[in-house]
């Protein structure tokens, strides 16, 4: 089901997440920032280096995240023409 959200774990400290909405999405960046022990990996359509996303980054969680040493990696697609 492609509205649904689902998990997929790695391992005891590793796990893919699908998030089919940018509603789900939001909650679901702010959740995973707050916490973060060591390293957060985020792939997702919905973050670009074109648009603003001050609201939808969650921007305080993501300071606080870097404050405690978290290291947040984005992986995001290019511009569509």
């Amino acid at each position: 089901d492609k509205e649904s959200s689902f998990t997929i774990e790695i391992n005891d400290k590793t796990e893919i997440v699908y998030i089919p909405s940018l509603d789900q999405h939001c909650g679901f960046l702010q959740e995973c920032l707050e916490k973060a022990k060591k390293r957060l990996i985020i792939c997702s359509p919905f973050i670009s280096g074109y648009r603003q996303y001050e609201e939808d980054l969650a921007l305080d969680e993501l300071n606080a995240a870097t404050a405690r040493g978290v290291d947040i990696y984005f992986i995001v697609g290019k511009k569509s023409k």
